[in-house]
């Protein structure tokens, strides 16, 4: 019995799509978004020794700014998927053009965020949060809308290593931008080494340099004569209606995936925060520690949808299914491990937040973060199917689902449910979260069923014909 489980799992370890194919491509896109972790706990530390107004604040201002990013993200990364077909097809020389196409789409966002840049005074005066953190958000809000136009051209250009399956060089440019984040994070919030204090504000400017670092780092990469020789990267720049369009089909509604995801995260918090600054200020470490779970499953997603990627440009579905299941498998030995922290020793993972925390109301919101890891360690299985699941269908072009699931879904079973228990019935922080394991359970399963029903094996984004 114990060689027969010891030889199946040696058979998913080596297979291909197995085990260790999926680890290859995923790890270091699991260190990056682990970096980015790491980037975004550490701000939040920060914040939380500077003041409990700078931390209530944080959240909310930052998915609220991401929200608008998401969607021209999304799509901008859509370009790893052309690029994986691309491989699988055998046609590298067209990657080049299919990349200038994100870059292209992903301009317009910029112009956007700039404008936006302009307009926090009135969005958080309509947010309506305390006075105190609302003043916190508007000053905040002006340096993560103008490092959005940064983010969203990463989008386009981590896509042209991930969908090779290259994904070393986005590792290593975001290990740099974290640690040029952190640094500046530590001189700027507090005014150490000789800096002015800036608080809150020394936190958005130390994002909007590391994200402009990061996206100069992969532009000198991808940009070499080699790449041209290969992928035409330099040479084919020019603008392709039909590519365009065939992007803007298919990554249009990823991008709206995307944006609705972080839509009904945002209501979601945006509602607690209503609460009070205690409840804001502890669902901020909670989601943050939670981000220890899910920035490593965007990893393993992003390598689950290249392996598809690559076997639906090859013909191959049923390597496509096997490197989805690969993916599913680690996430769950993965989670299980996470979840004896976050129910029987959330105080390790809370501490350092508490560690230099000077609030007196800081040991309520600590004992109320506790709690709320509870919740996250059931609902952090039910997202990591829907993660990996998703990208196995996004991987093979089935965008248009995953967008109408999430927005149906994010509306009847997460945003009125919470909007009715928080502000109608007043149940409190706790309800919520009971709502939001509902609602990653009912997407993850909705997924699932998608998947099994075996539709996105015949699609495919790229053209038909190959020339």
């Amino acid at each position: 019995m114990i060689n027969k489980i010891l030889s199946s799992i040696a058979d998913k370890w080596s297979r291909k799509n197995g085990y260790k194919q999926t680890l290859w491509i995923a790890y270091p896109l699991i260190l990056s978004t682990s970096a980015f972790t790491i980037q975004v706990f550490i701000d939040r530390m920060f914040l939380s020794w500077y003041s409990p107004e700078a931390l209530a604040a944080a959240l909310p201002t930052t998915i609220l700014s991401f929200n608008v990013v998401s969607f021209f993200m999304g799509t901008s990364q859509y370009v790893g998927t052309f690029v994986a077909q691309y491989m699988g097809a055998k046609s590298p020389e067209k990657i080049g053009n299919i990349l200038w196409q994100g870059i292209y789409f992903s301009s317009l966002g910029g112009i956007i965020l700039f404008i936006l840049s302009f307009m926090g005074e009135p969005i958080f005066n309509f947010i309506g949060h305390d006075s105190l953190v609302k003043e916190q958000q508007i000053s905040y809000w002006k340096f993560l809308a103008i490092s959005g136009i940064f983010q969203i051209q990463l989008g386009a250009l981590t896509s042209f290593f991930n969908g090779r399956g290259k994904t070393y060089p986005v590792m290593w440019s975001s290990f740099a931008s974290t640690f040029v984040n952190i640094c500046l994070n530590y001189c700027l919030i507090f005014g150490n080494f000789g800096f002015s204090e800036m608080g809150i504000q020394g936190a958005g400017l130390s994002t909007l340099i590391a994200t402009f670092t990061n996206v100069s780092i992969l532009s000198i990469l991808i940009f070499t004569s080699k790449n041209n020789q290969n992928f035409n990267v330099r040479s084919d720049y020019h603008f392709n209606y039909e590519r365009f369009k065939r992007l803007v089909n298919f990554g249009m509604p990823n991008g709206f995936t995307f944006f609705l995801n972080i839509t009904v995260f945002t209501v979601f918090v945006l509602l607690v925060g209503r609460i009070g600054i205690i409840e804001l200020a502890a669902t901020n470490i909670a989601m943050n520690i939670a981000m220890l779970a899910f920035m490593p499953m965007v990893g393993l997603g992003i390598s689950v949808m290249v392996q598809v990627g690559q076997s639906i440009g090859a013909g191959n579905p049923e390597l496509a299914k096997r490197a989805t299941y690969s993916g599913l498998q680690i996430s769950f030995m993965y989670l299980a491990f996470l979840g004896v922290f976050y129910l029987f020793l959330p105080q390790i993972l809370i501490y350092p937040y508490e560690a230099n925390a000077t609030s007196s109301n800081f040991d309520q919101i600590s004992e109320m973060a506790k709690i709320i890891l509870r919740f996250i360690a059931f609902w952090g299985f039910f997202d990591a199917l829907g993660i990996i699941i998703s990208a196995g269908l996004k991987g093979a072009g089935d965008t248009k689902f995953i967008m109408i699931a999430i927005g149906v879904i994010g509306t009847c079973v997460s945003v009125i449910p919470v909007f009715i228990v928080i502000e109608i019935l007043s149940l409190g922080i706790y309800s919520a979260f009971i709502n939001g394991t509902v609602f990653m359970a009912t997407l993850g399963i909705t997924y699932l069923i998608r998947f099994r029903g075996g539709k996105w094996q015949k699609m495919k984004v790229i053209e038909t014909e190959i020339n």
